[in-house]
């Protein structure tokens, strides 16, 4: 068998089936403008306005909309992140860094892979929940996968110790500036309140993953053939078995490159860390990533003596390799424009309001966990979901009986586990692109772990309302 041509085919099909799968939910989405009377909140009274004409055409540009109109710029510094992250970290492979590293790392843990798995879930579930990290560390799941093939798992495997990780750190959060914060802020809820409880769910949260992994980690250590992506991940690994990294250690040029890329690698976290202390650079987080990493990857290499012409060819075929990923980005993005723009956003949230203030509490501190999954797969960002649902959702729960910190739990919960789930959200779009999964190989992997945190999340919010947390 051809692998190589193989390989193409399950991209190519991976890439068309995540095309139609966004091109029907654009298409539900602009049908819904049309079924659905168009409202607006107006001093947080609901209104309905005249439907203004959204014509079908529109649907289809949306795409290109997106990056002139609503939220451009942060969708068009995803873009440039994409491209600068996936050029950088092809060159980085092209000069053997990578595997040189991860060579030296499973060497260390070959012996204790329970421990690994331990200790990276913990930290990547810590990122997501005390300092609301997610989209930056898009720059080290190849790093991590690179660590999962060299420990004889596979490219879902290094997925789950970092995206999963990260973003059920981030849904089961403590101190989450991004969700938590600004939602207890809009609230009048002391910041960071109720932490003691949040921590009790992070360390459920972590206890269920980590066994989901390490069960996964030992099925595909009896037989790696269970693996979904035994093949995907058989064609990638060739490219990096035929190095022999003892004269790369002896080879003080290469010493020196790896010096220096680890210098970049802690001045990287330092960035992603530095909003935290210094609001300023919140804005221009993934910007300062996407610099820091082209420079490492530039001077690197550079170091290895890989001539200046060859490392740029290669960023720009690492951009260009990742270049169809801009089309889902775009119409993942457009799917909230269309909805926002043909003006029954509103509509949704007071149809949405009106059933939480006819429920029994119990019922509706569940309905707006519900709500707040449903507004994630438009709205992927959790503080534009906050400024938008929080002061609405937490006066009604003060009339039915509900607590404001319940609320806000609730749409922590909501808000967090699905964005490592909808096709909608660009972070698991670029993770699944720089891994070569396609998102039906995603689902099936992810659907069961995501439908028990379904269930426990929800038992954990009728036992909050029962002890009154608060």
């Amino acid at each position: 068998m051809n692998w190589n041509h193989s390989s193409k085919l399950i991209n190519k099909k991976s890439y068309i089936s995540a095309i139609i799968t966004l091109s029907l939910l654009m298409i539900i989405s602009g049908l819904l403008t049309i079924i659905i009377p168009s409202g607006k909140y107006i001093n947080d009274t609901f209104v309905y306005i005249e439907k203004e004409p959204y014509p079908i055409w529109r649907w289809f540009l949306a795409p290109l909309e997106v990056l002139i109109h609503g939220n451009s710029i942060a969708i068009i510094m995803i873009i440039i992140f994409l491209l600068l992250v996936g050029g950088s970290i092809a060159s980085l492979k092209e000069a053997k860094i990578l595997q040189f590293l991860i060579m030296r790392l499973s060497e260390k843990f070959s012996e204790n892979k329970k421990t690994l798995i331990l200790v990276l879930c913990f930290i990547f579930m810590s990122l997501g929940a005390c300092l609301g990290i997610f989209e930056e560390i898009i720059p080290l799941i190849p790093f991590i996968v690179l660590l999962s093939w060299s420990l004889g798992w596979d490219t879902l495997m290094g997925l789950g110790l970092s995206l999963v990780s990260c973003g059920f750190g981030f849904a089961a959060a403590i101190l989450n500036p991004f969700t938590i914060g600004v939602a207890q802020t809009l609230a009048n809820v002391p910041i960071f309140s109720g932490a003691l409880f949040r921590v009790l769910i992070f360390l459920i949260t972590y206890l269920i993953l980590v066994t989901f992994l390490i069960n996964y980690s030992n099925k595909l250590e009896k037989e790696k053939y269970s693996s979904p992506v035994y093949f995907q991940d058989l064609i990638c690994k060739e490219k990096y078995n035929v190095v022999d990294y003892s004269l790369l250690k002896n080879n003080n040029n290469f010493r020196k490159a790896v010096e220096n890329f680890l210098f970049y690698m802690m001045l990287m976290l330092i960035i992603i860390i530095l909003p935290f202390f210094i609001v300023f650079f919140s804005n221009y987080t993934l910007i300062l990533i996407s610099i820091n990493i082209l420079v490492a990857s530039i001077t690197t290499c550079y170091q290895t003596e890989m001539p200046l012409r060859d490392i740029f060819i290669i960023i720009l075929k690492g951009m260009l390799a990742l270049s169809p990923a801009i089309l889902l980005i775009l119409m993942a993005s457009s799917i909230n424009y269309i909805i926002t723009t043909g003006g029954i956003l509103h509509t949704l949230i007071f149809y949405c309001s009106n059933a939480i203030s006819s429920a029994p509490p119990i019922l509706s501190i569940l309905l707006i966990y519900l709500i707040v999954l449903v507004l994630n797969f438009f709205i992927s960002s959790g503080s534009a979901k906050a400024f938008l649902i929080i002061p609405l959702l937490v006066p009604l729960a003060e009339i039915i009986g509900v607590e404001k910190q319940l609320a806000i739990l609730a749409f922590q919960f909501g808000d967090g586990f699905s964005n490592i789930l909808y096709p909608t959200n660009a972070v698991l779009l670029i993770s699944l692109g720089l891994s070569n999964v396609s998102y039906s190989t995603w689902f099936k992997w992810l659907i069961k772990l995501q439908l028990l945190m379904l269930l426990i999340t929800s038992l954990i919010l009728c036992i909050a309302y029962f002890i009154g947390y608060k």
